[in-house]
């Protein structure tokens, strides 16, 4: 969702940080991720998909190293989880660079001190309320009935919320690939609803 988001806007250099991939919740965003790419028949870049931990210090020299000494500076950034992404966020304007001005981002989860980062950020958002009624549901069925009660993997779906970080590269905006901008519009879907809340 968040990745084919970018691509539809024109990002192909589009970077990734996670969490631990041993965490199942990481691998299957970092999953996603290549599967946006492979969709779009566009390659997925190993060098792009940064996986660290939870640690501000390891996130902060992953996006360092990859948005300042990498030959080509990655137009977009996806976090994983709101932990990596506020630390990438606050790594970034620490040194200078801001979104979107210098990158467009997106983050999995809404981070809990957005009110910190101007322009907002765009998110995709999980249903948390859905989520804890059914699974008050799941637990007074099996308080209910035992182990009697049938096993079920409940998957909800996400939105995405759509603020100004996430915007088209510079060169979409000032339309000077138009190339690569006819490439995009072949891309986008003929009608797509996105939640806009902000």
């Amino acid at each position: 969702m968040a990745i084919s988001h970018l691509i539809r806007l024109g990002h192909t250099q589009i970077a990734a940080i996670s969490g631990p991939l041993t965490l199942r919740n990481e691998q299957e965003r970092m999953r996603g991720y290549r599967q946006a790419f492979q969709r779009a028949r566009l390659p997925v870049q190993r060098s792009l998909m940064w996986s660290g931990s939870f640690e501000q210090e390891e996130v902060a020299r992953l996006c360092q190293n990859g948005m300042l000494r990498s030959p080509t500076r990655p137009s977009a950034l996806f976090a994983t989880n709101g932990v990596t992404g506020l630390a990438a966020l606050r790594s970034l304007y620490s040194v200078g660079l801001s979104t979107p001005k210098d990158f467009a981002f997106i983050t999995f989860d809404e981070i809990t001190a957005e009110d910190f980062f101007r322009p907002g950020i765009t998110s995709v958002v999980q249903p948390t309320f859905d989520m804890g009624y059914r699974a008050v549901e799941v637990l007074l069925d099996r308080i209910e009935n035992g182990d009697s009660a049938p096993r079920e993997n409940v998957r909800l779906p996400a939105t995405i919320s759509v603020r100004e970080s996430s915007s088209a590269p510079l060169s979409i905006a000032a339309g000077k690939d138009p190339h690569l901008r006819g490439h995009v519009e072949k891309l986008r879907p003929r009608k797509r609803a996105i939640d806009s809340r902000r």
